[in-house]
């Protein structure tokens, strides 16, 4: 759809916006009162997500219930360049009966507690990596979608996208907790946290520069500011982490090390240099 028309990408990508909306609209509009509807999407983009999300606030459809389905083969051609996803996600809709309105500080509480039960499930059921943090979209919007409009206290409408920034810091604090088996984060600097989190959610798989800064930002890192001199590596318009050995001797020389996982991957170079020598 978003190379449509003569256009190009923008006319595409208007045009996959509204025709989704349309057929959300009809949906609606056909659905009976009792009635439910099964939309089943897969995307690891957020930005496409959002134009799921306000396709289905502006429809009059509002999401009962989700779940991750494994669809897709592990293994592709670009298993380990890209970060696709595994799974579907297949959204049970019902008619929006209500015309209701909520604050959004208010709601949040409840978001919280609808996401952390569903986590909990997926865990349990050993999904991972993208598809986790695609699978709390669903959850969330069970809460959020209820509302006819969710506001700021500005009286300000709160956006999909705000949404998904909700949703992915809570997402990636969830996360962390279960891989350091810890409730408390406290210790642990931003850009460990990040690192944590990349290697969890994308192992060595390169991501578009939006995504990437999105999960950053979840955790409070800004990776413009780790080029160069840190373990997040720029390659056109995708960004990936690098190991231990892949900062290599430069990260060593440089002799200063501010975070955890810095402390980490000097540590394990400095032992392989160490073993080199005796063996030699």
């Amino acid at each position: 759809a978003y190379s449509y028309g003569e256009g190009g990408f923008e006319s595409g990508k208007k045009f996959f916006e509204e025709m989704i909306a349309k057929a959300f609209r009809e949906i609606q509009r056909v659905l009976k009162p009792n009635g439910i509807t099964c939309i089943v999407f897969a995307h690891k983009s957020t930005e496409a997500w959002e134009t799921i999300i306000n396709a289905l606030l502006n429809s009059g459809l509002y999401l009962t219930a989700s779940w991750p389905v494994h669809t897709e083969m592990k293994a592709g051609m670009r298993a380990s360049e890209s970060a696709n996803l595994a799974s579907s996600i297949y959204m049970v809709c019902r008619k929006r009966t209500e015309k209701k309105t909520a604050y959004f500080n208010e709601i949040k509480p409840q978001i919280e507690v609808r996401i952390k039960e569903k986590l909990d499930q997926f865990w349990n059921e050993g999904i991972g990596g993208s598809d986790f943090f695609i699978s709390a979209i669903g959850p969330a919007m069970e809460v959020f979608g209820k509302y006819e409009s969710v506001e700021k206290l500005s009286g300000e409408k709160v956006s999909a996208k705000e949404l998904l920034e909700f949703v992915r810091k809570s997402v990636s604090e969830y996360a962390l907790t279960k891989i350091l088996k810890s409730p408390q984060l406290g210790g642990i600097d931003e850009e460990t946290r990040f690192y944590l989190l990349w290697r969890w959610t994308y192992d060595s798989a390169k991501v578009h520069f939006d995504d990437a800064r999105k999960l950053a930002q979840a955790v409070g890192v800004e990776i413009t500011e780790q080029w160069g001199n840190g373990f997040i590596k720029k390659e056109k318009e995708f960004i990936s982490v690098a190991s231990a050995r892949g900062r290599g001797k430069n990260f060593l020389e440089k002799g200063k090390f501010e975070s955890t996982i810095d402390i980490l991957h000097a540590c394990l170079l400095f032992r392989e240099l160490l073993h080199t020598f005796i063996l030699s």
